[in-house]
């Protein structure tokens, strides 16, 4: 069964070393919000908790930037946290899990990963990120508490 965070899941003879880290969902970057009250329009900057950014995110650089280095810091310290050895290659799947499923594309569910995979590469998981020593896996969603499932498999 499963196990918490960054726990062995899956190691028998046949089965390759398989890790599996809880990312929550982080605050994203400011957002404008427009509301109109009384008749009156009203501009605030709020921040919500989000999964990791996508290739359609059009955030502007300046804002995304703490975002990202906080998703690469998450990512590494739970990787580091699970024990992960140094490996020659990887493959890589992810559970997105948010609120409303049926909603994303896959193109820019597996782009979210990025970050994710900077991170482990910063955690000495893999010694970069080229095709060569990571592989994507399978990137799926679930209805649950917002935030990444990402899946490290020896391969």
């Amino acid at each position: 069964g499963r196990t918490a965070l960054g726990g062995v899941w899956a190691m028998s003879a046949n089965d390759a070393p398989r890790w599996e880290l809880w990312l929550p969902a982080m605050p994203g970057p400011p957002r404008k919000r427009t509301k109109t009250i009384a008749g009156v329009k009203y501009t605030t900057k709020e921040r919500r908790l989000e999964l990791p950014p996508n290739a359609n995110d059009r955030t502007h650089w300046r804002h995304k930037g703490p975002w990202v280095k906080a998703l690469r810091a998450a990512a590494k310290q739970a990787a580091k946290q699970a024990g992960i050895p140094c490996l020659e290659r990887v493959r890589i799947g992810a559970v997105i899990r948010r609120e409303r499923i049926g909603q994303a594309d896959a193109d820019n569910d597996t782009s979210r990963l990025k970050n994710l995979i900077d991170g482990l590469v910063d955690a000495k998981v893999v010694p970069n990120d080229t095709y060569r020593h990571v592989e994507i896996g399978t990137v799926t969603e679930e209805r649950g508490p917002v935030g990444v499932l990402l899946i490290v498999e020896a391969a």
